[in-house]
């Protein structure tokens, strides 16, 4: 049964966690997207205003918010739970939505909550609604609790970053995972990186016509916790096409990608070709390209057709060299863990390209749970920049990883509670950059684990959070907090 309607939704949740949707949908409201902070920031100050919590606001929008104890619980040890504010912000090519105004419209299906045609941010809203909900349980008995609302986490932990001491937490409980069951304890680095190159543009030839391309319906998803899953880049599958082409055509600009931590998902080319440019020939390479991701990414399509005339191109030699460019970037998994089972330790994504006048600027992003992998795999992209005569960034936004302390009693007692709560529980890794790292680097004496509700196919349009999970979440998290206050 489907279910839609933000307030419907909240009034049919089961009463005991009705709080947890009233604070999504309260969330959904207001506009989120990373980089938009101002409204979110008041929306979480007004809220604890009107419940008496004391409030810090720092020059990042980083929040912190301090729940005194249960009355009889005050000398028991301060415990952190954190989450970011802001969300990924991509819609479906067809959708209407305006992220700068409009509310994200909630959907139910199957037990699953979506938003409709756009991402729905329960990466990382849930993680707060969570913890807005349980700081407002009466029958939840706790020491002192921190809230930790950092901005900005999906456009390179921005918030985190600039995180100076500022907590007196012991334990942390980072509510950003996405397995319910999963308890992570360690995470990836990683930086950006943009490389640049103008190429020169001359008259278009004599008897050619302009023409648009277009790969979209792929899958995208997570460039970090989805990579090991091999999905279609389609900008990769864009520059594959255009390599089978490359005598017939002349590029005149390009454009893909979202973001820089999605596997892109739309690919466009505006191309100028000679008059019978073979529609039907580019489809049928399209078909040979795409028929290794078929199984799973079944909605992917190409499309083609006249543009408006344009007048000058780049030359055949520079359309050749920007599709080799593109062909030698490196994308996916490069090494998996020799310890972890199915772990990706290090990868690389091409994750978008624009054309900005007669300048081609590439945006890349590299993960690795280790910093000399890091350096080796930025190294990789200077020499390949170098080799092929392009400008290459220093790193960008560079973040640690977390190293795990398998040691900690914080781990034995989530474990311990959590296995009271759900069949299977794992202790994992994820590649993919997690604010706890820059957090307990400002706060050495802190332990820390980070759990979630199950989120699929986040960054995407088909994002989707198990409602199930988010209740049994709510559970541990709340045994959690009442064990380490006794």
């Amino acid at each position: 049964m489907t279910i839609e309607n933000n307030q419907k939704i909240v009034d049919q949740t089961p009463e005991q966690y009705k709080p947890i949707m009233q604070a999504f949908a309260d969330l959904c409201a207001v506009p989120h997207g990373s980089g938009d902070r101002k409204a979110i920031t008041q929306h979480f100050v007004d809220w604890a205003k009107k419940h008496n919590f004391a409030t810090t606001v720092d020059e990042t929008d980083n929040i912190v918010i301090k729940v005194p104890a249960t009355p009889g619980f005050e000398k028991a040890p301060v415990i952190c739970l954190q989450g970011h504010t802001d969300m990924v912000a991509v819609k479906a090519p067809t959708s209407p939505h305006d992220f700068a105004k409009d509310p994200i419209r909630l959907r139910i299906d199957n037990g699953w909550l979506y938003a409709t045609d756009t991402t729905l941010g329960a990466d990382n809203g849930m993680g707060i609604a969570l913890g807005i909900a349980l700081v407002l349980d009466k029958s939840l008995k706790h020491g002192p609790i921190e809230l930790l609302l950092t901005s900005d986490e999906e456009i390179g932990l921005i918030g985190a970053s600039a995180l100076k001491k500022c907590l007196d937490s012991k334990y942390l409980l980072n509510l950003d995972s996405e397995d319910v069951g999963e308890i992570c304890v360690s995470c990836a680095g990683g930086f950006r990186v943009i490389y640049e190159k103008e190429y020169k543009q001359e008259s278009i030839p004599e008897g050619y016509e302009c023409f648009d391309i277009k790969i979209d319906g792929y899958l995208g998803g997570h460039s970090g916790a989805e990579i090991h899953l091999y999905r279609a880049s389609a900008i990769k599958q864009m520059v594959r096409l255009l390599k089978a082409i490359q005598s017939e055509v002349r590029i005149i600009s390009i454009s893909g990608g979202q973001a820089h931590n999605a596997i892109p998902a739309v690919a466009e080319v505006r191309v100028a070709a000679k008059k019978d440019f073979s529609f039907e020939k580019i489809q049928k390479l399209f078909k040979a390209i795409h028929e290794p991701y078929a199984p799973k990414e079944k909605d992917a399509k190409i499309v083609v057709q006249k543009a408006a005339m344009e007048k000058t191109c780049m030359s055949e030699e520079d359309t050749k060299h920007l599709i080799n460019f593109i062909l030698m970037s490196p994308q996916g998994p490069m090494r998996f863990s020799q310890e972890v089972k199915d772990f990706v330790e290090t990868s690389f994504t091409t994750a978008t390209i624009e054309t900005k006048g007669n300048t081609i600027h590439i945006l890349g992003s590299g993960r690795s749970c280790y910093e000399e992998e890091i350096d080796q795999l930025y190294n990789q992209c200077v020499a390949l920049a170098e080799l092929a005569g392009w400008k290459v960034s220093e790193q960008l936004s560079r973040y640690a990883g977390w190293p795990a302390k398998m040691e900690s009693p914080l781990i034995k007692i989530v474990e311990e509670i959590y296995k009271k709560h759900h069949s299977h529980v794992n202790i994992a890794a994820i590649h993919a950059g997690l604010e706890a790292g820059m957090i307990c680097k400002q706060h050495p004496i802190m332990e820390a684990v980070s759990i979630g509700p199950t989120i699929k196919s986040p960054h995407s349009p088909q994002e989707r959070c198990e409602i199930s999970t988010i209740y049994t979440l709510y559970e541990v998290i709340k045994e959690v907090l009442e064990k380490l206050a006794k």
